[in-house]
């Protein structure tokens, strides 16, 4: 079949040019091509044709006829890649069970070891594909590593799940038999070349009907009529009618068992060196070579140094696998055995146990499976080790113990944590049953770490106990440090937090220790850091176990995962808010496509908190809705309470009052439950219920259960806790006037406010409780309260607590917060203000809020819609009188004047009780006046985020106007600040309201449009684009900006971004207003279409 070039590409002497594809491919430009088809129809010769059309920059992968699922094609991709590394570690350590990340991670790894990352990956020679999707991921890791414009050509044999046909969606090609079946034409092509004579069109005809235009049984027949030296229709007549009889017929039968033997060992390994045959078969060299060098569809090579290597074609390792597979003698099955040992070796697992499982042979099988169970663990071959598991007996499993083990592990990937638990408590039963002292003990850490998940914590302390000084006795620092981490939160989560830390000094001094695996640092990592960073409330030492660990290389991928999780946990309480959410969701990401379902709710936990951290709390509402009534796990209980308690502290600080405190005693429910007690998460429900009770006005029981979590904290020497209690009852003694004790209580904290292990806490806690900020700052100082903290503290919520901590702090000290809150520039008008009276911020863009200097005004404040909604109506006319008599037309048309008038003084009434929440009811309300019969708000006492909106399209006009671009840009900044959303969009029904809101969006579409094209001109279109997609996010029916983003995706030569982008226009268009794109659209989606040159300039 030829010899292979050092690049991998096989070489394959003369091939006929497939012109016709090759300038599909050239014009199309797809970013994916599948070619898939039956073997023996040129798939690898045209991949090698495609790829002399890309140059020096690509990749050549064999995937030697495997058929990864789509969770495990990375695995097999990566393992294909670093084809030849032998990993020596015990396969049968079943203790060592762990799921890794040879998936998408490991591939990225590999990838990124090369000098230079490939323009074209071709993966060559897949039996089966299972869905396209993998090799669109796999362009989309080359692009997220640099790779501009990647390409990826795939060969197959057979595609699961074909791609859906869009007639406007060319980045995916797929080429199938009936383009790669050679015509009339290229028959003769091969024919003349291969007889070295002319063919005539007749015979030309008869060799193409014949083959059936498959390339590889037109070689055959071509060569049968050289070797018997006849014409070609009486070579026709005595031929062969496939492939398959022909090898049979010329190889197997006339040359004996070592030609069995040989071309069997070939088939089944795939590729290798000639020495790996020699290896395998027990045959000198010689014969190997002679074998190899006769046989068609076998390709030969020299490496760098002068190793001579192998790779057989699909159709010929179809036909002497089955040969060897047979089983004929001692001596073949002595083969078999060997290219097992030499595929496990290379870590070819799907190869190897598809031979396994071609043999029909279940104990051999089940012995592979024990054996080599936890290495697929290991190499996230998850869907693999399934299938194998399904094709065992369960009167088999239920007799292994390390089948028992796998079935468990797979069962936990999937959340199915009591099923998995019940399992392991199988598989160690029967390993006391055999008195195995060493699987027991395997089997007992598994059962730990599911009973682990499951908060089972009071079953663990005895037996692992006696296992770890054990371990600790012998030397086998490993097992110890792993145990001493599953004993460290288990005493700690029962409430001897005491115990718990010299459990975690036992691990400091272990972990570091000879023996002690980077996967058992990462597996117990997670628990170390809930005791020191949680429980004990030391985030910096917590933080410095967790940087050893992330640092350490090879770690399996679910551990990394729980790694990463717990760093965006820390980053997210520390407030380092950017950084936590981009963290936790590239985690979330990887756990979604690798399966590990069980760890997807505490991400979107950590979202949530994180989101809500930034402002955002409709998203926070969003995710904590999924993590807690629609969990991946629903039976993980103390997972969903804990998500409780968050989601408790941030109902609070946004105002739900009565569901943040139907959240807290929920989770104190499930963590007070007298089967699987947890008393330290208890206490810090409790103290959620505390401040829950505290902001619904019972200070008394807010009191005395903030002293009882204080009690139990501080013998523990729970810092976070302990803090948690403080601010509860400093809160009460504020509110009682008793503020030197206040201050007091919280500067007893103030070395563990400086350490920002307790930020996130802090903020949301001022954000319910403005007057705890003036507290804070007395204890801690003004300057030294830590800057991430005060961040949390937005704009909306920094006002109305310095108003709160006038009467606690200097006006010096008030003017330092304000402006490390605020800002400059907003803090000197903050004071001005506070000099001239109180202000209400209002918001209406997104959903409406008003929050005054008394604290946020909540539904349950206004009480009726119609108050919420005079107010916003009055907000909008932006201090302009409104006769009382339009107010009737808009909210009481169908009512007389009489009538009317009586519904608008309630109105009134409730609208002014509601904004003076938390004054009493004393006084004049400041914000709005009636007078005379005439309506409006105070301007100088209320700000909105709609006059903000409306006074910065009037400077952008004016800058424009002016040509001052930057100007425009900076107030096109201000505009993208204030439109947060649909003027109040849930207010649907009010005919007023309706004209207003489509000015806004008309015009904030319109600011977008202009502000693109001054930032293209600028000479930013990336920036540009990202200006008309917020437009299009507000907007999804304006065609301009469609417009705008197709050209200034063209100039940026996003071929496939701007076929999308046409793509939704036109969709939405259609659908939603029954029109086609206009001329303007369709000529320059004419003009995508066209791209291959470099990009030029818009249209």
């Amino acid at each position: 079949m030829g010899e292979t070039r050092s690049d991998g590409v096989p070489d394959c002497g003369y091939a006929v040019m497939r012109r016709r594809l090759i300038e599909a491919f050239q014009r199309t430009a797809p970013e994916v091509t599948v070619v898939v088809a039956p073997g023996g129809y040129g798939k690898t010769v045209f991949g090698a044709q495609v790829v002399r059309t890309v140059g020096e920059s690509f990749l050549w992968i064999s995937m030697s006829g495997c058929s990864p699922t789509a969770g495990d094609f990375p695995s097999a991709v990566a393992a294909r890649l670093r084809h030849g590394v032998t990993d020596n570690s015990e396969p049968g350590a079943t203790s060592r069970y762990s799921t890794s990340g040879s998936g998408w991670e490991r591939l990225r790894d590999e990838l990124g070891a090369r000098s230079d990352l490939p323009l074209l990956v071709v993966l060559d020679g897949l039996d089966v594909l299972d869905s396209v999707a993998s090799l669109k991921r796999l362009r989309d890791l080359l692009r997220d590593m640099g790779v501009a414009s990647p390409k990826v050509v795939c060969t197959c044999r057979t595609i699961c799940e074909r791609p859906g046909a869009s007639a406007h969606d060319t980045s995916c090609w797929t080429v199938t038999r009936n383009e790669l079946e050679f015509t009339v034409e290229q028959t003769r092509d091969l024919a003349t070349h291969v007889l070295q004579r002319e063919v005539a069109t007749s015979d030309a005809e008869a060799l193409a009907l014949s083959s059936g235009g498959q390339p590889a049984l037109l070689v055959l027949l071509l060569r049968h009529a050289m070797c018997h030296d006849t014409s070609i229709s009486a070579a026709l007549s005595r031929a062969p009618r496939d492939v398959g009889d022909y090898l049979r017929s010329e190889f197997m039968a006339p040359r004996g068992a070592e030609a069995r033997r040989t071309l069997g060992a070939a088939a089944l390994l795939g590729s290798g060196s000639i020495g790996d045959l020699v290896r395998v078969t027990g045959l000198s060299s010689a014969d190997v070579l002679s074998l190899a060098t006769a046989v068609p569809l076998l390709r030969l090579k020299s490496d760098a140094v002068g190793v001579r290597t192998f790779e057989i074609h699909e159709l010929a390792s179809e036909v002497f696998g089955a040969a060897l597979l047979a089983r004929a003698s001692d001596v073949d099955c002595s083969t078999i055995d060997s290219i097992i040992r030499e595929l496990e070796g290379r870590g070819e697992y799907h190869r190897l146990f598809g031979i396994l499982v071609r043999m029909e042979d279940t104990e051999y099988l089940v012995s592979h499976v024990e054996r080599l169970g936890g290495r697929l663990l290991e190499e996230a071959c998850f869907d693999l080790l399934e299938s194998l598991l399904v094709q065992i007996p369960v009167c088999v499993q239920a007799g292994s113990v390390r089948l028992l083990l796998l079935g468990a592990m797979l069962l936990r990937l999937k959340g199915r944590v009591p099923e998995a638990l019940e399992r392991a408590a199988s598989a160690r039963r029967l390993a006391i049953a055999s008195s195995d002292a060493v699987l027991e003990r395997d089997c007992l850490i598994i059962e730990a770490r599911l009973r682990i998940d499951a908060c089972q914590f009071q079953f663990l302390v005895e037996p692992l106990t006696r296992v770890f000084e054990s371990a600790v006795t012998t030397g086998d620092y490993d097992t110890a440090a792993l145990l001493s981490a599953y004993l460290a939160t288990s005493h700690a989560q029962l409430g001897d937090v005491v115990t718990g830390r010299e459990y975690v000094e036992q691990y400091k001094a272990l972990y570091q220790r000879n023996g002690v695996r980077a996967a058992t640092r990462a597996q117990s990592i997670s628990m170390i850091l809930l005791v020191l960073g949680i429980i004990c409330g030391d985030v910096a030492s917590a933080a410095a176990v967790l940087k050893d660990v992330r640092g350490d290389s090879g770690q399996p991928l679910e551990f990394r995962l729980l790694c990463e999780g717990n760093l965006a946990a820390l980053l997210m309480e520390m407030g380092r808010i950017r950084d936590s959410l981009q963290i936790s969701r590239a985690a979330q990401s990887q756990a979604q496509r690798r399966g590990f379902a069980y760890l997807i709710d505490s991400f979107r936990g950590t979202d949530a908190a994180a989101c809500a951290g930034f402002g955002e709390v409709a998203e926070a509402e969003a995710l904590m809705a999924s993590a807690i009534e629609h969990p991946i796990c629903p039976e993980d209980a103390s997972n969903i309470a804990g998500n409780r308690m968050y989601r408790s502290t941030i109902r609070r600080a946004s105002g739900l009052l009565d569901e943040s405190l139907a959240d807290a005693e929920q989770a104190l429910v499930v963590f007070s439950r007298e089967a699987g007690r947890l008393p330290t998460m208890a206490c810090l429900a409790r103290c959620e219920v505390s401040a829950s009770m505290l902001s619904l006005g019972d200070a008394q029981r807010a009191h005395d259960l903030a002293l009882e979590s204080r009690s139990e904290a501080n013998a523990w020497t729970a810092a976070y806790h302990l803090l948690r209690a403080d601010m509860v009852l400093a809160e009460i003694e504020r509110q009682q006037g008793v503020v030197e004790d206040a201050v007091a209580r919280i500067a007893q904290h103030r070395e563990y406010i400086l350490t920002e292990s307790a930020n996130w806490q802090i903020a949301m806690y001022v954000r319910a409780f403005p007057g705890l900020l003036g507290i804070f700052a007395k204890a801690v100082g003004a300057e030294a309260l830590p800057s991430h903290l005060l961040r949390m503290i937005l704009p909306d919520y920094a006002r109305p607590a310095l108003e709160a901590c006038h009467d606690d702090l200097q006006t010096a000290e008030v003017e330092r917060l304000a402006v490390r809150l605020l800002g400059k520039r907003a803090a000197a008008v903050f004071m001005r203000e506070r000099a001239s009276g109180p202000k209400a911020a209002v918001r209406l863009f997104g959903g409406m809020q008003v929050v005054t200097p008394t604290g946020s005004v909540t539904d349950k404040d206004w009480r009726k819609r119609k108050a919420r909604l005079l107010f916003a109506l009055l907000v909008l006319r932006r201090g302009q009188d409104m006769p009382r008599e339009q107010i009737f037309e808009h909210f009481w048309p169908e009512m007389d004047e009489e009538r009317a008038k009586s519904n608008f003084y309630v109105t009134w009434s409730i609208m002014k009780r509601a904004l003076s929440v938390g004054t009493g009811g004393k006084g004049p309300c400041p914000y709005v006046e009636h007078v005379g019969g005439v309506c409006r708000v105070v301007p100088s006492s209320v700000s909105s985020d709609f006059a903000e909106f409306e006074d910065a399209l009037i400077a952008m006009r004016k800058a424009d106007r002016a040509g001052d671009a930057s100007l425009a840009l900076a107030a096109a900044e201000r505009i993208v600040e204030q439109y947060r959303g649909e003027l109040l969009p849930g207010e649907l029904y009010d005919e007023w309201l309706g004209p207003i809101r489509d000015r806004c969006r008309q015009d904030y579409g319109d600011a977008m449009l202009r502000a693109s094209q001054l930032t293209y001109e600028a000479g930013d279109p990336e920036k540009a684009l990202h200006l008309v997609r917020a437009g299009l996010g507000q907007d999804p029916w304006r065609e301009d900006l469609y417009q705008a983003a197709l050209r200034y995706l063209i100039h940026t030569g996003q071929r496939s971004g701007a076929i999308e982008t046409y793509v939704a226009c036109k969709s939405k268009l259609a659908e939603d207003l029954g029109l086609d794109p206009s001329t303007e659209t369709q000529r320059l989606y004419d003009q995508i279409l066209a791209m291959e040159d470099p990009p030029g300039a818009p249209g």
